[in-house]
């Protein structure tokens, strides 16, 4: 008696098919219905953007009104960071925020290390998306997000148990005004480590294991004593252990 792949329970062919590639999930996902829907749940679970134009045509099937699967609500994972360094140049607010705005419910993770074109717009979109489900946000050397745009996402995505912030700026540093044609019209923002921030993630993140940032620029005594006043003391007052990462900060 021949047996086809696709009466198989559907639990048994997510486990197969979680061990296949982005290419071998393409070859299969049209064999039949079955296999198609499990197939399109793992693709859009961690979708893999090569380059720019995949990640730029994933957002645009996300955004599609003629979409018979709400693809949005598949995705747990938004890497930015196998890009490469020329493309992350590329990747602005006006490109990811449709992406992020998505109904996203899912989402658990956002890598964007290194898309340091990214500014407060991006962070704003984060906050006001009501990502309950994100455990995990990088933003290494997204040196345009300011400080109180990241206490709006610490105080709206309140089980963060990751927060990446490594090569960002913590000196109080303003840029003032003009016009770019990358990201727009900047006013000014006021970029550095502040004590508010420093008691916002204390009392939203009560999850957070680890914080960091390491090779941080500006690093300094007066922001490692802010540290010691506002974060460390969680190790005594809770049974999670949170981890500092500041090693090679100071520059």
């Amino acid at each position: 008696m021949t047996m086809s792949i696709s009466t198989l329970p559907k639990l048994i062919l997510v486990n197969i098919f979680e061990n296949f590639d982005q290419n071998d999930l393409y070859t299969i996902i049209s064999l039949d219905k079955r296999i198609f829907n499990v197939s399109i749940s793992l693709l859009y679970k961690r979708p893999v953007f090569k380059n720019i134009k995949s990640f730029e045509k994933c957002s645009l099937t996300l955004s599609s009104s003629q979409n018979r699967i709400n693809y949005a609500s598949l995705i747990t994972h938004l890497d930015l960071s196998g890009l490469s360094e020329q493309e992350k140049l590329e990747i602005v607010d006006s490109k990811i925020i449709p992406f992020i705005t998505s109904p996203l419910s899912r989402l658990q993770s956002i890598n964007v290390f290194g898309c340091r074109l990214l500014t407060n717009g991006f962070a704003r979109a984060i906050a006001s998306s009501n990502l309950n489900s994100l455990r995990c946000l990088e933003m290494g050397r997204c040196v345009y997000i300011s400080a109180i745009f990241i206490s709006e996402i610490v105080k709206s995505c309140k089980n963060l148990e990751y927060l990446g912030m490594q090569g960002m700026r913590l000196e109080p540093f303003v840029i003032y005004g003009g016009d770019d044609e990358k990201f727009g019209r900047i006013e000014a923002l006021n970029i550095g480590w502040t004590e508010n921030l420093a008691n916002d993630i204390v009392k939203n993140l009560k999850n957070l294991r680890e914080l960091n940032l390491s090779k941080c620029l500006g690093m300094n005594e007066t922001i490692l004593e802010k540290l010691t006043k506002y974060i460390h003391p969680r190790r005594t007052c809770t049974s999670n252990d949170l981890t500092i990462l500041i090693a090679d900060s100071f520059v």
